[in-house]
């Protein structure tokens, strides 16, 4: 072994915090042990959080492709190089095994299956988010939303909302999340209802619901499956301006109402299939007539 491949190697183990007494004073020895001091102490202090990897990932492979037509680099180059892919590794590692996979649907129902079988049946303009790579050790997901969801059997089942979290074993159950409410229904199993401090054991045929005040209602419901999955909405003593966003999103058009009926409660519901249809389910039992001025539909008092 030459002396240059000697040193290689005693650098590896410093690095790695193997080397031996004695082989470190022969180290100590080389003329740039002292740069290559400041390099290792230097490279303890890098904050990942802010290392672009891509941009020195790229730096590092131009400069090796030029170190082939160069000549050898010096043993501080060596390390300042062996560092650097060190953090890259580090950062790329770190990057992957907490990246989240996202599934998104802005304007139609999709079924996903997760990791273990488990399938999420997401309502438009819902998604989810998870750690694909630590599925295994953690069944977590994050709703935004609305989705109905089927476990399967196994550890702890997360699902994770803005404004509380449902815990199950396997089980079916729907998650609604929106700015003025946040509903779960127990379809099969057992669930646990987390939100404001208050948990709620539910049941099958068990349903509860959370205002933005905190407050909860819990009732029956003896539907088998979300009446969203059946092409229908359905409220229950629901604001009118809550309706109409349904209607909105549901058929991508602007559908508003007037100041003046806009928080009339409505009970009943409408198909998603035809917009025409939606219109008259919600202005025939509240009395209410439409017009369309430009791109916007407007509700108001029928006259």
């Amino acid at each position: 072994m030459n002396e240059e491949s000697n040193i290689e190697e005693l650098i590896t183990k410093w690095l790695d915090n193997e080397i031996s007494d004695q082989e470190l004073s022969i180290l100590k020895k080389h003329k740039d042990f002292q740069e290559l001091e400041k390099i290792k102490n230097a490279s303890s202090q890098l904050d990942y959080g802010t290392y672009n990897k891509e941009d020195e990932l790229e730096r590092l492979q131009t400069r090796l492709k030029e170190s082939r037509v160069k000549k050898r680099p010096s043993m501080v180059k060596w390390l300042a190089a062996a560092v650097l892919v060190g953090v890259i590794m580090t950062g790329l590692y770190t990057s992957q095994q907490w990246s989240n996979e996202i599934i998104s649907t802005p304007y139609a129902s999709l079924v996903y299956q997760l990791p273990d079988n488990s399938s999420v049946h997401l309502n438009n303009n819902s998604s989810i988010s998870f750690n694909k790579k630590n599925w295994v050790n953690e069944r977590v997901v994050q709703l935004k939303g609305e989705a109905l969801f089927t476990v399967q059997k196994g550890a702890s089942f997360i699902v994770e909302t803005s404004r509380g979290n449902v815990t199950v074993l396997g089980t079916q159950f729907n998650v609604m999340i929106s700015d003025e409410t946040f509903k779960v229904t127990c379809f099969e199993g057992k669930v646990s209802v987390k939100s404001n401090n208050k948990e709620i054991i539910l049941n099958p045929t068990d349903e509860v619901a959370f205002n933005p005040n905190g407050n909860h209602v819990l009732k029956q419901n003896f539907t088998s499956t979300p009446n969203w999955i059946n092409s229908e909405f359905i409220y229950d003593n629901q604001s009118l301006s809550k309706v109409l966003i349904d209607v909105s999103e549901n058929f991508n058009v602007k559908v508003t109402a007037s100041i003046e009926v806009e928080n009339i409660m409505f009970t009943g519901g409408f198909n998603k299939s035809n917009l025409k249809n939606a219109l008259k389910s919600i202005e025939i039992p509240l009395g209410l007539q439409h017009k369309k001025v430009n791109n916007e539909i407007i509700m108001t008092k029928k006259k």
